[in-house]
C-alpha cells in the first residue's frame, strides 16, 4: 500500500481533479499487475468513501474488469460491471470490448445470449446505443463467425423491442466490408443479407453505405463484383441528375477499385462521364483522374 499513501500525497491540491483519477488509477492498475488485487480494491473503496477526493472513474472500472476477465473470474467480472452500472457512469468501448472478448473466449455457442444475461444482471441499460456499441465490438473482431453473432443480436434486440437504427446497420456494413478474412462470396452474402434487412425496414441507403456496398463488391474481384460496382454507380447518377451531386469519396473508391482490378474499360468510362458533364472534381480525386488519364494513355 506504499504506493497508494504516494498516490494519496501526489493528490493534493485544487483543480486536478482529472490528475487525481488518473493517479489512482495508475495504483490500482500496478496493484492488480503485481496480483494485488484486494488492495486495489481497497483503493477503489477508499475513492467511492472518501469526501474531498476523486471518484472511481470508467477507466477505474475497465481496469478492474480487465483483471478479472483475464483470471476467468465470472463473479468478480459481474460484481464490477454491477458497481459500474449503479455508480451512474457509462459504459464506454473499452467496456464492451472486454464483455465480447471475455465470453467469446470461451468458446460458448450460446455467447451471444450469455453476454445479455451479464449485462443484464449488471443491470446495465439494454437500448438502441448499448447493442449498437457490442454490435461494433462483435465486427471488429473479423470473421463470419462474429458477424453472424452480430447478426444474431439484432435479430434478439428487435424481438425485444429495440429497434435497430441506421447506425446498427452502417457499422455492420463497415464490418463486413473491410474484413480482410471473409470470401469474398461470404461477404457479398452478408452484404445482401444486411441489405435486405435494410430494405425490410424502410431504411433506404445513405451514402456511408453507398460507399461500403462499393467497397465490398470491388473487393469481390470478378466480373460479377466490378458489374455490381458498376450498377451501384449508375443507379447514383441516375437519382442524382448530375456527378457532382456524388461526393468525391465515392467516385475515389469506384475508381481506384476499377484501376486496381484493371478494369480501365469502366474507369475510361466514369471518366468520361465526368468530362461530358462540365464537372470539374477537385483535390484528391482530380490528381486520381489525372493519374489514370496517364495510365490509360501509356496503354495505348
Amino acid at each position: 500500500m506504499a504506493l497508494f499513501r504516494k498516490a494519496e500525497k501526489l493528490c493534493g491540491g485544487e483543480g486536478k481533479e482529472s490528475m487525481h483519477v488518473a493517479t489512482y488509477n495508475a495504483v490500482v492498475h500496478g496493484l492488480l499487475i503485481n496480483g494485488q488485487a484486494a488492495d486495489a480494491e481497497a483503493i477503489v473503496d477508499y475513492m467511492l468513501k472518501s469526501t474531498s477526493g476523486p471518484k472511481p472513474d470508467t477507466i477505474t472500472y475497465n481496469t478492474l474488469l480487465r483483471h478479472y476477465a483475464r483470471k476467468s473470474d465470472a463473479a468478480n467480472f459481474v460484481r464490477i460491471l454491477q458497481n459500474l452500472a449503479s455508480s451512474g457512469l457509462e459504459p464506454d468501448v473499452y467496456t464492451y470490448t472486454t464483455i465480447v472478448d471475455t465470453l467469446l473466449q470461451s468458446n460458448r455457442p450460446d455467447a451471444v445470449m450469455r453476454m445479455l444475461d451479464v449485462m443484464e444482471t449488471a443491470k446495465i441499460p439494454a437500448n438502441t446505443a448499448t447493442y449498437t456499441a457490442i454490435i461494433d465490438c462483435l465486427i471488429r473482431r473479423k470473421g463470419e463467425k462474429n458477424v453472424r453473432a452480430a447478426l444474431q443480436l439484432v435479430n434478439k434486440m428487435e424481438a425485444d423491442g429495440i429497434p435497430a437504427n441506421e447506425v446498427t446497420f452502417t457499422s455492420l456494413l463497415a464490418g463486413v466490408s473491410r474484413d480482410d478474412e471473409l470470401p469474398a462470396m461470404v461477404q457479398k452474402q452478408l452484404v445482401a443479407e444486411i441489405m435486405a434487412k435494410m430494405t425490410a425496414r424502410g431504411m433506404e441507403p445513405n451514402r456511408v453505405t453507398q460507399n461500403f456496398l462499393l467497397l465490398a463488391a470491388l473487393k469481390a474481384d470478378s466480373k460479377t463484383g466490378i458489374d455490381q460496382a458498376m450498377q451501384i454507380w449508375r443507379e447514383a447518377i441516375a437519382e442524382k441528375g448530375n456527378p457532382g451531386h456524388i461526393p468525391h469519396t465515392t467516385y475515389f473508391i469506384l475508381l481506384t477499385g476499377l484501376a486496381k482490378n484493371e478494369r480501365y474499360d469502366h474507369v475510361q468510362e466514369v471518366m468520361e462521364y465526368i468530362y461530358r458533364s462540365g464537372w470539374q472534381p477537385k483535390g484528391s480525386l482530380e490528381k486520381l483522374i489525372k493519374q489514370l488519364s496517364r495510365e490509360i494513355a501509356l496503354r495505348g
